[in-house]
């Protein structure tokens, strides 16, 4: 392959392909052929036409057979994969581009147009087409205009849009990837988007790929404050029908000094946030962009937020990443940088600084990361100190690992050395481990001491004697019965003086009595963080000896693990914040026994019928007798038929088993608490009972 570039703005590839192949007939084919690929760029004054990879492409081929020779000349002309124009009039400048791509199932044109019209900028993004025979389009569209808006506090609004979505959705997993690279903050308001065309409608293209039957829309906007120092570029969209999402993305820029390059300080946080209403997932993630302080330092970090409000609800918040012994696991998280800062000097220093702090449903997470070094010739020195705290509360504890050393080197060998680490745990008592080593050429000497200040946590609960004793209180409280069920037409007088704390019941009716405090045939170990005195607490609802016995159903709320269970400090960071257990149980009444003797009562029922039709010149009054509202009424009144058919979804709660450690089943339980429990005091391994064995 051969390039060449000319002064008229002409560059080519060739390529020489040579194809040789034999027939059953001892038939001979060669094939030679050749690639152009030209890319052209000029034009008259105030006009430039770039023209992208345009293929001419030439072949021979030589046939010979039977003692005869041919020669088969094909020349073929591909059109240009893209194709640019700019123009430049007195003050007006404007430009377009232009690509087909056509990749199946991939067959679409994509484009860009920009135009400075002096106080407003105008710029489009558009890509049109099919993808697997579904058509779709999707159209960026924005305007700068200078000077701005004001809005007041020195805030102005420099730039408007939309963005709009036909059979499109939003891959917000992969603008989560791309977020350290600028692809997210670049698609909204590009500096120079016909020059940088190729790159944002590939983006484009795979952060809003097609979905039949979806449609996104929403506005974006510029925002500036005492331009330059800060501006956010956002946009709000909503994905449809549903909405199925809600969408934030954007950019937010601090600069301090003339331009990016030469800033004293300059920031660049691309974000992320949604809105997920059918996962029930609140999520925001942002990193920071090329980033740099005094010109010397160079920035980085991240960020995650999420809030799931479904079953199983948590809340997490995370500026640097998270603990060394913590797996998000599930939630979806990824990889969230430390925050930080680097320093690489000319005269052979360096230095690193990286932070992080994490909040979960149970515990609170920092730690730090702190390098620094310099080099001489043959001789250099650094030195470095680790720390990750994991915090609880009520009681507050923390377990602190640390870690420390420094180090001469001549020619990169070790000439001197000394390294510390330990742990740190308390209050209650004060717990000290620590380990030391210390090189001197080829000699090193290690030695470990561990250190117990102090007997008693000053912040320790005392123990409960009972749960049952604790929680007594919660059975006569009128909050906790619920009653429902039975006929919806009948009303239950409420003028009649009754026994406090009940609740009235229609007689084929339930009853609910639910609280939350602690949770129900389950091992409980503590009460609200406080410890309880032996062992064995296991709280349960039976029928009182020698009544009828009501039909039970488990009604469950959400729990903590954390309150009620002792859990070490792996558990609590990588355990679920939530578990639905029972709380309390839902009763139905024994059958009603009914009496042989029949007896006669009279009953005074009014009636009150709905307002006829009535008709008008020149239409119908319907009155209150309107079909929407007799409907309504009708079932509010009756219970509306079920046809008898087979489910076609069934539900049902998921179960736990514990094996011993021979492998066989010990235990089933339906919460992975209670089953994990039972694995502790076992020694065994609770896992999920649709869980399968696999042979390795």
């Amino acid at each position: 392959m051969t390039d060449s570039t000319n002064s008229s703005g002409m560059s080519t590839d060739i390529v020489l392909v040579v194809d040789v192949r034999t027939g059953h007939d001892n038939r001979l084919d060669v094939e030679l052929g050749a690639e152009m690929g030209i890319d052209f760029s000029g034009g008259p004054p105030g006009v430039t036409v770039t023209v992208e990879h345009m293929v001419l492409k030439s072949t021979v081929a030589l046939k010979f057979s039977s003692g005869r020779l041919r020669l088969l000349p094909q020349v073929q002309a591909h059109p240009p994969t893209g194709a640019r124009v700019s123009l430049d009039l007195g003050g007006v400048t404007a430009g377009g581009y232009l690509r087909h791509r056509n990749e199946p199932p991939i067959d679409e044109w994509l484009g860009a147009i920009a135009a400075d019209l002096g106080p407003v900028e105008v710029t489009g993004l558009f890509i049109i087409g099919r993808v697997d025979r579904i058509p779709s389009f999707l159209a960026v569209l924005g305007a700068r205009f200078a000077p701005g808006i004001q809005i007041g506090f020195g805030f102005e609004v420099t730039g408007v849009g939309g963005l709009i979505g036909v059979n499109r959705t939003a891959n917000t997993d992969l603008m989560r990837e791309r977020l350290a690279g600028g692809a997210v903050g670049n698609v909204l308001f590009c500096e120079d988007p016909v020059k940088n065309a190729p790159t944002i409608l590939d983006d484009l293209s795979h952060f809003f790929p097609s979905a039949q039957g979806r449609v996104i829309v929403g506005p974006t906007f510029q925002l500036s404050w005492i331009k330059p120092i800060i501006r956010a570029d956002a946009g709000i969209l909503i994905e449809l029908p549903g909405p199925a999402k809600i969408i934030i993305i954007g950019s937010l820029r601090v600069l301090i000094g003339a331009n990016e390059n030469a800033a004293l300080l300059f920031l660049r946080m691309d974000f992320v946030g949604e809105v997920d209403l059918q996962r029930q997932l609140v999520s925001l993630d942002a990193q920071l962009v090329n980033s740099h302080a005094l010109q010397i330092f160079r920035l980085t970090g991240g960020m995650a937020l999420r809030m799931y409000y479904g079953p199983d609800p948590y809340v997490l918040l995370t500026i640097g990443g998270f603990h060394p012994r913590f797996d998000p696991g599930p939630l979806t998280l990824p990889a969230v940088p430390r925050v930080g800062a680097a320093l690489e000097a000319p005269v052979g220093a360096f230095l690193r600084l990286e932070m992080y702090t994490a909040f979960t449903p149970n515990t609170l997470q920092a730690g730090a990361h702190v390098q620094a070094g310099m080099r001489l010739g043959p001789l250099s020195a650094d030195g470095y100190f680790d720390f990750d705290t994991l915090i609880t509360f009520k009681p507050f504890t923390f377990d602190v690992e640390f870690a420390a050393g420094f180090a001469v080197r001549v020619f990169g060998r070790s000439l001197a050395s000394v390294d510390v680490s330990g742990r740190l745990t308390g209050p209650g008592p004060l717990v000290i481990h620590a380990r030391a080593s210390v090189k001197i050429l080829l000699v090193r000497v290690c030695g470990s001491a561990t250190f117990t200040l102090g007997s008693r946590n000053g912040d320790s609960v005392t123990a409960i004697p009972s749960v049952i004793d604790a929680i007594a209180g919660e059975l006569p409280k009128p909050e906790n019965l619920v009653a429902s069920g039975g006929d919806r037409a009948v009303r239950l007088r409420t003028d009649v003086a009754r026994p406090a704390n009940r609740a009235l019941l229609y007689p084929s009716g339930t009853l609910k009595w639910t609280q939350r405090r602690v949770p129900l045939g389950v091992d409980i170990q503590r009460l609200e963080n406080a410890p309880l005195a032996g062992t064995g607490h296991r709280l349960s609802v039976v029928p009182v000896p020698g009544t009828p016995a009501p039909v039970f159903e488990s009604a469950r709320e959400w729990f903590s693990p954390a309150s009620f269970s002792s859990c070490d400090s792996s558990e609590l960071m990588n355990n679920a914040g939530f578990e639905q257990l029972p709380g309390g149980i839902t009763f139905t009444a024994p059958a009603v026994a009914t009496s042989g003797d029949a007896r006669d009562s009279n009953l005074n029922i009014r009636v009150v019928k709905l307002p006829r039709k009535l008709l008008i010149p020149g239409g119908t009054f319907r009155g209150y007798g309107v079909p929407g509202l007799v409907e309504a009424l009708w079932e509010s009144t009756f219970t509306p038929a079920v046809a008898a058919q087979d489910r076609a979804v069934r539900v049902s709660i998921e179960t736990f088993v514990v094996l011993a450690p021979g492998g066989v089943v010990s235990a089933t339980e339906d919460s992975s608490v209670q089953a994990r429990l039972c694995s502790q005091r076992s020694g065994g391994v609770a896992i999920a009972a649709s869980d399968v064995a696999v042979a390795l």
